[in-house]
């Protein structure tokens, strides 16, 4: 049974080969679309009926947006397992075919993370195909109720929204502050619009309850302010912007739908300004489209074809559990080539069929040269058969022939038929170093290869193996892998990728999970621990492995110790064999545990010999099921990269749907050729913080960039996951449900207009800033539906601690030159942090980049800045930003990946600032003299004084401080007064009696 985990494993392995693998694009309609249904969604045939509505829907609206170019034609829908088998569903398994594999849209519980929202998971650059579209069962069985299709849109144009991000790597075009593109800017025409496509959507900015919006301390709107578009709007785009208006039926363009290249919003930072129209034209689907735009209203309006003509076909297809039991054949092959890596070949398929083929299966093993040969006739596996068919696994190579892989899977096809067993489905896993050199080829071979349902894994061994492995796999759904068999301490054994080659067919409950792998260079003693989670512990292996072919005349003369966690419980040679297991022969300790404790197991390795010895130490266990374990699964963004370019690692850590946070991936790089002094392996840390080539903080999606080019061939890559006491996992962001940011792109939905339209004034297109109500004194921000309220916050969970290893398989590198060609990453992240109107400075922020990309430290920053948007288009001729412009910071660059900040003193315009912009870009240079693309222009407004909420501050204490010195002085005056007059009266009183004592006296 293919379970839920597998199936979102394998649509993330698979990630960018839908595109180029699976969906066909013929006479301009889209065939081989695959809609996958979870085995997690409860039966329902709404589900069913709304996926072709939805698709019905969809296609007249990409027919429409795409200027009567494309539509839907072939959709299967994939039920799983787990529902009434009925007979109008084709039988998936049956057909050989990988269905839940190439899963483009995917039909799974709701995330954590966005709720019931749909999404397209979108982890490339632009242009480059997005990995799936994920709907929810709620939002499939509810997305044609009227309040769903006024909130969310109509689902036909939602499904053309997220197809744009799936197929064309297109962006949103909407305001996102998840995504620090903020819901409103301030243009050069100094007026307030809303961040969009097109900059004519009528409509109104106003509170959540309908009041007028406060200008914050930068006299932008605040976070409490959401624009709420007319329902009566005639904008005709974007679909990627607010397609839940009526009137939106396209594509922003450079021509009749105005695309608006100055909107801080997703689209236009990742594609250089460039309208999703004009990326959309540079996709392959449209290298023979040159009908104008112009000719668009025409099409509106009289279409082409009939809505007959491109409503999908649509097939049903159903997964469901094979009678009989996966079959894998091992085919080796022996040509003379192989002479150096047979020893370490054989211990690995040794380990592999002895420890980690289930125990249902069937294996047959055939071997070639210049022809091929039974080893070992299809067997079940069991106790009893494991060492019969050990013992008749190929050991040697042929000294002399060729390489007749054509002829040996031709003979694998004629042997499965003569033995009666199933070819449909049926695992050929081909191992091979070189060329092939003898007839039949293999395209000779493949359309009976294909007819008959097989699927071949590849296994590139040796950097000499033939550049035609993953063409075939592919072209018979399987995966191709690579291995060097000279990087004896690489992260990832032979038989553990020989093991990932047969998982699709072994069922959660059965799945190996690899905890750990590493490598030591013991000489007498070795001390190192492992750790187990409460969520695995089955059946673990610990297995100690001497490389086999490193000391081939020696005897075996390694020993270990295991002690549970607090040394209750010590394992070793004194144990029962079938606890502690040597084998001579494959030089290998395995230690069983069938339950093992969770915590931190204590290993020791002794030598017997005094010789150094290389050690590999594996450990790999079984869930426990009693809760969904910690997955760690990762792969590569291309399979082939034509140097120079850049190449990205992704690996997603998850228990079950909830993304993992916080932990340490890093993941090792190994060339093909690591005799060369310049090829070497190198260390990449993953990162899930929104920085550098991590578009998305906070997912579970960890990246890294690769620029670290050596040579030409194939690079294997390893990954591994560690925890901190930071790790944590997300159980849920309530805060997020309405919004998508960063690499999770989706639909935008209706704000709801809090009073009817009829009691409010006209709409508009822009807004005056002025109009704004000043920032009270203590300016308090309550946030917007637009924004996440401080009370959302996320619920998660302390990860318990864990480790795992994961393959994210292999690249291939060609035309490769020694030189320094990748240029400094372009910088996306520009922002102001602060302005000050007083003192005419900005403060700006952003993710410095390295020589190559992120690699490395640049070896200068041109910054500049001009009072126009001129500043995109001529940069040369912008204000440059010098070091004695600088009232804090430098322009030195700094680490690539680090933030850098700056305050620049604006002397030139400090007259003339209030109420206007500055716009500012940059360019990094490497030291070729090699200059970044130009980055985002951040856009740094002075408010009117009224606005300015420290000069307001500080006239204020003025103003107080001169009238606490007229008080003063006031009542110093009144005190003068007061004195003067008690004076007069006494002098006066004085002067009175002594005029009366004169009188009496005379």
């Amino acid at each position: 049974m293919i379970t839920y985990e597998l199936v979102r494993f394998i649509a993330l392995y698979y990630s960018l080969h839908f595109v180029d693998g699976a969906v066909k694009f013929r006479g301009n309609g889209y065939e081989d679309i695959v809609v996958a249904i979870s085995e997690e969604v409860e039966e329902d045939m709404r589900i069913i009926e709304n996926i072709k509505q939805m698709f019905i829907d969809g296609s007249d609206s990409l027919y429409t947006a795409t200027r009567a170019h494309t539509f839907f034609r072939e959709v299967s829908i994939v039920v799983p397992s787990t529902w009434t088998q009925m007979d109008e569903y084709e039988n998936a398994t049956d057909a050989g075919e990988e269905w839940t594999a190439q899963g483009d849209i995917v039909v799974d519980k709701a995330s954590p993370i966005y709720g019931d929202n749909p999404y397209t998971l979108q982890l490339g650059e632009c242009g480059d195909p997005g990995e799936f579209i994920h709907l929810t069962p709620d939002y499939v069985t509810n997305m044609y109720e009227s309040d769903r299709i006024t909130r969310q849109g109509p689902p036909g144009k939602m499904l053309v929204h997220e197809w744009a991000h799936l197929r064309w790597g297109v962006f949103d075009e909407y305001g996102d502050v998840f995504n620090k593109a903020p819901n409103f800017y301030i243009g050069e025409d100094l007026q307030l619009h809303v961040t969009g496509c097109t900059s004519d959507i009528e409509g109104w900015i106003r509170t959540p309850d309908g009041g007028n919006c406060s200008a914050d301390s930068t006299g932008k709107p605040d976070a409490n302010c959401i624009f709420f578009p007319a329902n009566n709007s005639h904008v005709r785009g974007s679909l990627m912007n607010m397609h839940f208006l009526s009137s939106v039926n396209s594509f922003c363009d450079d021509d009749e739908v105005g695309h608006n290249p100055w909107a801080p919003n997703r689209q236009n930072i990742m594609c250089q300004r460039k309208s999703v129209w004009t990326v959309i034209q540079e996709h392959p689907d449209f290298r023979d489209f040159n009908r104008s735009s112009s000719d668009f209203g025409t099409h509106r309006s009289r279409r082409e074809m009939s809505s007959e003509a491109t409503t999908p076909i649509f097939r049903l297809r159903q997964v469901r559990k094979v009678d009989s039991s996966p079959r894998f054949v091992l085919l080796v092959d022996l040509s003379p080539s192989m002479e150096g890596y047979m020893k370490d070949l054989w211990q690995s398929t040794v380990i592999f069929v002895r420890d980690f083929l289930p125990e249902w299966s069937m294996l047959s093993v055939i071997s070639f040269s210049n022809t091929a040969k039974i080893d070992v006739e299809f067997t079940n596996i069991n106790e009893r058969n494991r060492m019969f068919i050990v013992k008749r696994l190929p050991k040697e190579h042929h000294k002399d022939g060729n390489t007749a892989i054509g002829e040996a899977l031709k003979f694998t096809l004629e042997t499965a038929i003569k033995e009666g067993v199933s070819t449909k489905g049926l695992n050929v896993i081909l191992i091979t170093d070189g060329e092939e050199t003898v007839y039949p080829t293999v395209a000779s071979v493949m359309p009976r290869i294909k007819e008959a349902g097989i699927v071949l894994n590849t296994f590139a061994y040796g950097h000499y193996a033939t550049n035609n492995l993953e063409g075939w796999a592919k072209a018979t759904g399987g995966r191709s892998y690579y291995f060097n068999p000279e990087n004896f301490n690489s992260a990832t054994r032979f038989y553990s990728l020989l093991y990932d080659s047969v998982s699709k067919d072994i069922p959660k409950r059965n799945k190996f999970l690899q905890v750990t792998s590493r490598f030591s260079l013991l000489e007498k003693r070795v001390e190192g621990e492992v750790r187990i989670d409460s969520n695995v512990g089955l059946e673990t292996r610990f297995i100690f492995m001497e490389r086999l072919s490193f000391h081939p005349q020696n005897t075996f003369s390694l020993e270990a110790e295991l002690a549970s966690p607090g040394g209750r419980v010590t394992y070793g040679p004194a144990n029962a064999s079938d606890i502690y297991q040597v084998d001579n022969d494959t030089r290998t300790i395995t230690i069983f545990i069938k339950h093992a404790e969770a915590g931190v197991w204590n290993y020791t390795l002794k030598n017997k010999q005094n010789i150094k010895d290389e050690v590999c130490v594996d450990v790999t266990s079984r869930p426990t099921l009693k809760e969904e374990p910690i997955m760690a699964n990762s792969w590569v963004s291309k399979e082939k990269v034509n140097f120079p370019a850049r190449m990205r690692v992704y690996t997603r850590v998850t228990r079950g749907n909830h993304p993992v946070l916080r932990a340490v991936v890093t993941a090792i790089v190994e060339p093909s050729s690591p005799s060369s002094p310049s090829s070497r392996r190198i260390v990449l840390w993953l990162r899930d913080d929104g920085k550098e080539g991590d578009f998305q903080k906070g997912d579970g999606i960890y990246t890294a960039v690769f620029t670290q080019f050596s040579g030409n061939g194939r690079y294997g890559v390893s990954v591994s996951v560690e925890t901190t006491n930071a790790t944590s996992i997300l159980m849920g962001h309530p805060g997020m449900y309405t919004r998508r940011n960063g690499a999770v792109s989706g639909t935008l939905q209706r704000p709801y207009l809090p009073l009817p339209e009829e009691e409010m004034p006209e709409p508009a297109t822009e807004f005056l800033p002025t109009d704004l109500l000043p920032p009270e004194e203590v300016e308090v921000v309550t946030p917007s539906p637009s924004s996440p309220p401080p009370t959302s916050v996320p619920e998660i969970a302390l990860a318990e601690p864990f480790t795992r290893i994961s393959s994210a398989s292999f690249f291939k590198v060609e035309h490769y030159q020694d030189g320094d060609f990748l240029p400094p990453a372009s910088v996306m992240d520009l922002s102001v942090k602060s302005v000050s109107l007083q003192h005419a400075t900005v403060t700006l922020s952003w993710t410095s980049s390295g020589d190559d990309h992120y690699l490395g430290t640049a070896s200068a920053i041109d910054l500049r800045f001009h009072k126009t948007t001129s500043i995109y288009n001529d940069f040369e001729s912008a204000n440059v930003v010098t070091k004695e412009s600088l009232s804090k910071g430098s322009l030195v660059p700094i680490p690539g990946g680090k933030k850098h900040m700056v305050t620049i003193k604006l002397v030139e315009y400090e007259e003339d600032l209030e109420g206007h912009v500055v716009y500012f870009a940059v360019k990094t240079v490497d030291d070729e003299g090699t200059k970044s693309g130009i980055s985002n222009v951040a856009t740094a407004y002075f408010p009117l004084a009224k606005y300015d909420k420290k000069r307001r501050l500080m006239a204020a204490k003025e103003i107080n401080s001169w009238t606490g010195l007229v008080v003063l002085v006031a009542l110093v005056i009144i005190i003068i007064i007061i004195v003067a007059f008690v004076v007069t009266v006494k002098v006066m009183h004085a002067r009175r009696r002594q005029r009366e004592d004169q009188h009496s006296m005379a």
